[in-house]
């Protein structure tokens, strides 16, 4: 695979865990504000 091949798959790889974790931090928000 060339490198520019890698380097986007590495980003996607990254932009889902970012996804994942901006997710996370929505539902911990919500449960957080429900309980105060």
């Amino acid at each position: 695979m060339e490198v520019q091949e890698v380097l986007e798959t590495k980003l996607d790889e990254i932009c889902s865990v970012l996804d994942e974790i901006r997710e996370a931090i929505t539902n911990l928000t919500a449960a957080i504000t429900n309980k105060a």
